[in-house]
């Protein structure tokens, strides 16, 4: 109940924020140079330079899509640091990265429950919060069960997950359900699907009526029943290539992060959001330093660099998520550049239907476990289907050639 109650009251501000006219800063104002450029909101106090004569370079690991192009570069030439960027389509993927030992990252951002999953394993390091003081500017009301101590990570962005529908083709009676990422009868070889286990299961524990968070194998295996059945159904599943698929209108529907949708909105005003009434996953991305990092103290400065109110919100102006960040949400150009009017009915969910809503929880190892077996079984099949009727024709084929030449040559004996 704690956490429901900290995420509406975090709605509650976002919808305030949303019907302002006006900055509600009045100290501290946006600051700009003299050629309109980005600059820091209030750097008097922090020490930029101290790494600017030293040869650095920090790992950054992050998702597809998640950053605004030049920050980066605007890190680099405030403090000095070079960074070296990379890109995950799915924290499962990052996870393998990180166990494995085959990379250094200096910072990751991966999402609650994966964070969960990272200390609970020893992989991630706790955070030296006086070289990331602009950590003050961040909502205290956001879900923070994953890391209870609060040591460990640093919030990036916040939201939920819905659906993303072409209306030309999909009739908005039929989004209201998760059921509609299995019509069959009206979408198929038109729908697609995320391809990472724990979003794919969720979805199907919320259309059954399950907890996204079970431990019960009985009901895992009914979603895995679920996902098989609209399996041979789909175009794909995906990770990044749905913002290609959606806005072409290649596909019709698909499960989508509501930030996501206004990006694809953008290029494509066809396209429609909702979320449906079983209520989804509401999560929250966290910047961490794996115990690999070989630069903590410049990691911290990184993180430090992109909970500054200004590049919080040139970042959430371009990858369109919730902020975590209270100042970013009263400013004039928080969501600027995105027509509200437009798509705020559909991407924010009321108090109400919040309470339908559940956060990732990090599995058991055992149940962990049992969701990948699931996953990899599922994944086969699903190449396999293709595969197998080629060989069978194939071999049809062959059988039918080997049996005509048997029977001509026993012909041309007699």
């Amino acid at each position: 109940m704690k956490r429901l109650l900290t995420l509406i009251l975090a709605l509650l501000l976002i919808l305030m924020t949303f019907g302002c006219g006006e900055s509600a800063i009045d100290e501290v104002e946006e600051e700009e140079d003299a050629e309109g450029e980005l600059v820091l909101f209030d750097n008097s106090d922090y020490d930029w330079q101290r790494f600017k004569d030293r040869d650095i370079t920090i790992n950054v690991f992050n998702w597809g899509e998640y950053i605004a192009d030049g920050l980066n570069d605007m890190f680099t030439e405030i403090t000095g640091i070079k960074v070296n960027y990379s890109n995950y389509d799915t924290n499962e993927t990052m996870y393998a990265k990180l166990s494995g030992g085959g990379a250094s990252y200096d910072v990751i951002v991966p999402s609650d429950y994966m964070i969960a999953r990272l200390i609970r394993e020893g992989l991630v390091q706790k955070l030296d919060f006086a070289n990331i003081p602009n950590v003050k500017y961040n909502l205290d009301t956001l879900d923070s069960s994953f890391d209870p101590t609060e040591e460990y990570s640093v919030p990036y962005t916040w939201g939920l997950v819905g659906m993303v529908y072409n209306t030309n083709y999909v009739d908005a009676d039929d989004i209201k359900s998760w059921s509609a990422l299995w019509n069959t009868d009206k979408y198929s070889g038109k729908i697609l699907m995320f391809n990472n286990p724990r979003d794919a299961f969720a979805i199907a524990h919320k259309k059954l009526g399950l907890s996204l968070n079970t431990h019960i194998k009985k009901e895992w295996d009914t979603a895995f029943d679920e996902l098989v059945l609209q399996r041979s159904h789909l175009y794909s599943y995906v990770t990044d290539e749905i913002f290609n698929k959606m806005e072409s209108g290649e596909c019709w529907i698909a499960p989508c992060y509501a930030g996501d949708f206004i990006t694809m909105y953008d290029m494509n005003e066809d396209l429609a959001f909702s979320y449906p009434e079983e209520g989804t996953n509401v999560f929250v991305d966290s910047m961490c330093v794996p115990v690999s990092s070989k630069n903590k103290e410049a990691a911290e400065m990184y993180i430090n660099f992109m909970c500054d109110p200004n590049v919080a919100c040139e970042n959430i102006n371009y990858i369109w998520y919730f902020t975590p960040n209270a100042e970013t949400e009263q400013m004039e150009d928080y969501f600027a550049n995105c027509d509200l009017d437009e798509v705020s009915d559909d991407v924010i969910a009321t108090p109400e239907y919040l309470e339908k809503c559940e956060a990732f929880v990090a599995l058991e190892p055992d149940t962990q476990k049992y969701m990948e077996s699931l996953w990899l079984l599922l994944k086969k099949s699903d190449v396999g289907w293709g595969l197998y009727i080629t060989v069978a024709a194939i071999l049809v084929f062959s059988i039918g050639l080997y049996v005509f030449k048997r029977i001509k040559k026993a012909k041309e004996s007699k």
